[in-house]
């Protein structure tokens, strides 16, 4: 199996879990941590994590744990981007500002 997401729609949920797993592994290996070291960094067994890296946890909470102990909670921002909220302008200036802009 592809350690990538280049087929994302053609995984199923089993597959996308034992893909971050090996992406977890790696980065944990990365910063020369056993499993022991980043399941204690994660506040979670080492039972928890083993099986998160094997695939076969599908618990948002360790997912959370694991991407806040990488430093990466800003990264979920792109999976669900704030809807921006276009509010109508409320005094005649902002009125005439946004029509002076749609020139």
């Amino acid at each position: 199996m592809s350690t990538g997401f280049e087929n994302v729609k053609s995984l199923s949920l089993d597959d996308l879990r034992e893909v971050l797993g090996v992406r977890v592994r790696s980065e944990r290996i990365k910063l020369e941590l056993s499993q022991q070291e980043f399941a204690e960094r994660c506040l979670v067994p080492l039972r928890t994590y083993k099986r998160f890296e094997n695939g076969e946890c599908d618990s948002l909470n360790v997912f959370l744990r694991i991407v806040s102990v990488f430093d990466r909670l800003a990264g979920l921002e792109l999976l669900f981007p704030p809807k921006q909220i276009v509010t109508a302008p409320r005094t005649p200036l902002e009125i005439l500002t946004r029509l002076s802009h749609r020139g």
